[in-house]
């Protein structure tokens, strides 16, 4: 905890980190007509400054048309998304549209693989390899990767990879 004043009562309890999960459940896709890319572009900008917050939603899909064209516009909170999950939603978006259905990939098997990843040779060379990259960075950030403490960087700094 250390660089936090209190705990995230949403993430800890008497110290303990917590980790809560929902049983998967359907919830409905907005469907938004747009004239022009312009007046997509303008909504999007709009609703990418609206926040996601921890206790709802983490993940907002909506199906977005254009006279000639249709797609999909997605907002994920940053703890549960990135470039490659959304390279997912577009592969299963396309798969459905080719009339494939989609996959299903249940978290409980993300939690065994990471469990399985950090028991095994391949986390052990992966740490190598990444502190052997960090000596290239400053000594602050090296040491505290070395010595095993977690870090939080300055906002508009760049840790090197």
């Amino acid at each position: 905890m250390k660089g936090r004043e209190k705990p995230d009562p949403h993430c800890e309890a008497g110290g303990e980190i917590l980790q809560e999960s929902e049983e998967f459940r359907e919830q409905a896709l907005w469907v938004r007509r747009f004239d022009s890319k312009d007046a997509l572009a303008a909504f999007a900008k709009k609703y990418a400054k609206m926040p996601v917050t921890l206790t709802g939603p983490l993940c907002e899909i909506q199906i977005v048309r254009l006279p000639q064209h249709y797609g999909l516009l997605v907002k994920c909170h940053h703890i549960i998304g990135d470039a490659w999950t959304l390279t997912l939603i577009a592969s299963q978006l396309c798969d459905l549209l080719a009339g494939k259905g989609p996959a299903a990939y249940p978290y409980s098997d993300f939690v065994g693989g990471e469990a399985a990843y950090a028991q095994s040779g391949r986390r052990e060379k992966d740490k190598a390899f990444f502190l052997e990259r960090f000596k290239a960075c400053p000594e602050a950030v090296y040491s505290c990767l070395r010595s095993g403490m977690s870090m939080v960087l300055p906002k508009n700094s760049m840790m090197c990879l």
